[in-house]
């Protein structure tokens, strides 16, 4: 069995990324939901008492920061000459970093 067989036979389990625009659409409505239930589950901690208000104060702490991250982060690996990394995986590895953040916020 030669490599390349063997590369063809795990090419099958190779799913593609969601595209930016996609990654940042996510981002923005899971860190919105994160506030929300945060709010529902314990509303003396929250910043406010309006879940409206909690939902996006949450959006501006950890969906703005994961959106900034997956630019920046996107843009130094290439001005450092690393890896070739497109602002799409970027944006995904944001996205997945921050619904680690979110699920430790809500438990």
């Amino acid at each position: 069995m030669s490599s390349m067989s063997s590369v063809a036979g795990l090419s099958k389990y190779i799913k593609t990324l969601p595209s930016t625009g996609k990654s940042i659409i996510a981002i923005c409505i899971l860190s919105f939901l994160t506030g929300v239930i945060q709010f529902l589950i314990n509303p003396q901690d929250s910043l406010s008492y309006n879940f409206f208000t909690e939902g996006f104060c949450t959006f501006m702490i950890l969906g703005v920061s994961s959106i900034l991250s997956g630019s920046v982060n996107q843009y130094w690996v290439r001005a450092l000459k690393g890896i070739n990394l497109k602002i799409k995986h970027s944006m995904f590895l944001s996205m997945l970093s921050m619904i680690f953040i979110s699920l430790i916020l809500i438990a």
